[in-house]
């Protein structure tokens, strides 16, 4: 068949249109027009190309019943010629014999009835992601008595293992996790959504219960230890309390675990290993507003980030080392963060966010944007630190 008209065929079918009905819309009998080798004021030069490829059209046509619409056009040059304009496809399994794909298009209809039976709010997606419905043809039904559960129990939070669901164990929701997320977004309540927006791993963002970090704590003065020869300990925050804490005037939340491990010896501080954005999970640790509280993440939009969010709880956070002059002045070591932009975190102080649309600004350009923490020399981070604490 002709290429470029099997090519707008394909396109058409890929786009989902055969499969619209089951939203209640169709495009058919749909009209692809065809694309001519030339224009037609260009036909009396190219009569023999003209020919062969209207009868390239026809004969192709004629083999799949497929329906032609002419235009009439006439010249001096080559008279009245019946030009093929348009084909026209009758419905959408007339659209997958063309390409083949007839029992492709069978199985999908099959896959959409399942969907508009047990969820149809899911119908449009199924529509649009056709190819990832057949991805998951065997685990479809489990899979939507997963999400049937999540939307009729909005406030029960098990762990995945916990569900008892026929055909649902933990490997099916972790090998699917995308393609529920993605039906979360469409069919859970918005409200309840948005709650949640903060997490950044499936199982809190869309309400299962997940194992708590343990964080590790680390007295840069041992003797502040209530129990001697510890100085370094992980535990996890419900169970931390102010007893522990004793000896402390302030607590360095600090984003990289070898930096952390670096910090110099001080006496009445405390350093927690804040693993990255898990950091945020110290916001409802009330202990921390009782000490000066600092945070020191990498120069760069995620770790001013994790500052804002901390300092939406905690207002009274400094930051340290997270400022255009540290930046700066070791700028020769700083990288390029290729991860997609964030917007402007709300709770960043006017020098904070300073840096940070300078780093956007950067980022535009390509160059580097990014100043990780471990990159800075330790001598200059407790410089830092003296200066905030004295």
């Amino acid at each position: 068949m002709n290429q470029e008209l099997m090519k707008a065929i394909a396109r058409s079918y890929e786009s989902g249109m055969p499969f619209e009905e089951a939203c209640g819309q169709s495009a058919y009998p749909l009209r692809i027009s065809l694309k001519r080798p030339f224009p037609v004021s260009q036909i009396a030069k190219h009569m023999d190309e003209f020919i062969r490829w209207k009868h390239e059209i026809e004969d192709d046509c004629s083999r799949r019943s497929l329906p032609i619409e002419y235009r009439e056009h006439g010249s001096r040059a080559f008279g009245r010629q019946r030009i093929p304009d348009a084909v026209i496809i009758a419905d959408g399994n007339a659209h997958a014999d063309i390409l083949g794909r007839s029992d492709e298009y069978a199985a999908v209809q099959s896959l959409l009835e399942i969907v508009h039976g047990e969820a149809p709010e899911l119908i449009r997606w199924g529509v649009s992601n056709y190819v990832v419905l057949l991805d998951i043809a065997v685990d479809l039904e489990p899979l939507l008595r997963v999400y049937r559960w999540r939307r009729n129990n909005p406030d029960a939070s098990p762990f995945q293992r916990e569900l008892q669901l026929e055909a649902v164990h933990t490997k099916l929701i972790e090998q699917h996790q995308n393609v529920l997320a993605a039906w979360f977004k469409v069919g859970l309540d918005a409200d309840w959504l948005d709650r949640r927006k903060h997490f950044r791993d499936f199982e809190r963002r869309y309400g299962f219960a997940r194992e708590e970090h343990r964080f590790r704590f680390r007295f840069l003065a041992s003797d502040n230890s209530p129990v001697p020869g510890v100085s370094d300990f992980s535990i996890y925050l419900h169970e931390m309390n102010e007893s522990i804490l004793d000896n402390i005037h302030s607590i360095v939340i600090v984003e990289n675990h070898l930096t952390f491990l670096c910090l110099q010896p001080r006496t009445g501080v405390l350093a927690i290993d804040g693993m990255g954005y898990a950091a945020a999970e110290l916001v409802n640790c009330n202990w921390l507003k009782k000490r000066r509280l600092l945070y020191f993440g990498d120069c760069d939009a995620h770790g001013l980030d994790i500052l804002s969010r901390l300092r939406s709880i905690h207002p009274e956070v400094t930051s340290v080392c997270m400022n255009s002059p540290t930046f700066e002045r070791f700028h020769r070591f700083a990288t390029i963060d290729n991860t997609s932009p964030i917007p402007l975190p709300g709770s960043l102080l006017p020098e904070e966010a300073q840096l940070f649309e300078y780093l956007h600004e950067r980022s535009l350009k390509g160059n580097t944007n990014r100043l990780e923490q471990e990159r800075i020399p330790v001598d200059y981070v407790m410089m830092e630190i003296d200066a905030h604490l004295s």
